[in-house]
């Protein structure tokens, strides 16, 4: 796993309860240990009074709300059509989450844009080390997006999909991961409706709570991006206005043409990210958590 994936691991570690219960026995010791620490030593003692003095209780707390507060925040931006992958540290992961909670409606797409704008280098980086097969496309892709004109985008979007199509597919060992369970998966216990890939992934993960840091698969089959034909048009008729999103069938099977804009490839790039960095962190940190 590359740096990135490690650090998103490390992200969702910590907020498993045996971390915090170390965490907890530490303290402890530290407050044990602090009438015996030399006194003329002040930076020492002022740091065991800090991790003393923290209220485990509420950390605790904070914790236990996190998974939730973290599908809400996936949610919102799934809304918009982005992926809201954690790309980054524990602070960084409490902030954008509670930002994405917090935000006007309107907002939420440059406040996902820029997220992901100034991240392009660093995550392509990551991805293309992850998945070293890939990173002829995946450059090439992020060089047309970079060229930032409708030429670009045009093209790099196709690929930001396709890659991730195909990681998706690997990655949960599921053939066509995005197409919707027929009947014969139905019948092994599918939910009627989701995606090939929702039910690989719950068939990995049993936990619920845990499987809130990966809500954007489970739901994928009722997000615009995968929206069907007969669906869109419904969706057109009821709101009277045109069928605007971002929609995976329409790019890749050339239903439209015009669908090259910034906003898009990088909406696109977030479902390329979501899918090759945060999703097998995930599972590699539920792995772990099994053993």
């Amino acid at each position: 796993m590359d740096d990135g994936g490690k650090e998103i691991e490390k992200v969702l570690g910590q907020f498993h309860k045996r971390f915090l219960q170390s965490l907890q026995a530490l303290n402890q010791r530290m407050a044990k240990a602090i009438p015996t620490i030399d006194l003329g030593a002040p930076k020492f003692r002022s740091l065991a009074d800090r991790i003393a003095s923290i209220n485990w209780e509420a950390v605790q707390t904070k914790m236990d709300e996190f998974p939730q507060r973290s599908k809400e925040a996936m949610d919102i931006a799934s809304a918009k059509g982005w992926f809201f992958a954690w790309t980054g540290s524990l602070r960084e992961a409490y902030a954008v989450t509670d930002q994405l909670r917090s935000i006007d409606k309107e907002q939420v797409n440059e406040f996902m844009a820029e997220h992901y704008r100034s991240r392009v280098d660093c995550l392509s980086e990551n991805l293309s080390k992850q998945f070293p097969a890939r990173a002829i496309a995946i450059s090439a892709a992020v060089r047309a997006h970079k060229r930032a004109d409708t030429d670009g985008y045009t093209l790099s979007i196709p690929v930001f999909i396709a890659q991730a199509d195909g990681m998706i597919s690997e990655i949960l060992g599921a053939v066509s991961a995005l197409q919707k369970v027929g009947s014969k998966l139905t019948k092994q216990g599918a939910k009627e409706g989701e995606t090939r890939a929702a039910y690989a992934l719950r068939n990995k993960v049993a936990d619920e709570e845990d499987l809130n840091y990966v809500n954007p698969i489970l739901a994928l089959h009722d997000l615009d991006f995968l929206m069907n034909q007969g669906d869109r048009a419904a969706s057109t008729q009821s709101s009277g206005g045109e069928f605007s999103a971002l929609n995976r069938h329409q790019v890749m099977h050339g239903e439209i043409s015009d669908y090259g804009t910034e906003l898009n490839s990088l909406r696109a790039f977030s479902f390329l990210c979501f899918v090759g960095l945060h999703l097998p962190a995930f599972l590699s940190w539920k792995g772990q958590d099994n053993v």
